[in-house]
């Protein structure tokens, strides 16, 4: 895996070179909006309204499903504060203020 790449699956970001040895899809962009998106509530049922649900409750993740996500087109104002409150999160994800962050974040 690249560095700044979006791997699929709980949508994390990658730094560390790691590989994977599962079937994932994986985005080749650094794009911590999109990484935030991905990981919202409304990204979650839109997964269970369109993907296939395996045993297991696994989501059946298939690029003819992947590549129609409802992305909404956002400025670069609107974008920068999910931004910023997603690096505060990275940088100390057991920090306290992690719930409120994500609050705002889900408010914007």
């Amino acid at each position: 895996m690249k560095k700044g790449e979006i791997r699929w699956y709980k949508f994390a970001f990658g730094e560390t070179g790691i590989l994977t040895n599962q079937k994932c899809f994986i985005i080749p962009v650094d794009n911590l909006y999109l990484l935030t998106v991905l990981n919202f509530k409304i990204a979650t049922l839109w997964f269970r309204s369109t993907l296939l649900l395996l045993c297991g409750s696994f989501f059946r993740w298939k690029h003819q499903y992947m590549g129609s996500i409802p992305i909404f087109p956002v400025t670069y104002a609107q974008k920068t504060p999910i931004i910023e409150r997603t690096r505060v999160i990275f940088a100390d994800p057991e920090s306290p203020y992690v719930p409120r962050l994500e609050a705002e974040i889900y408010n914007f």
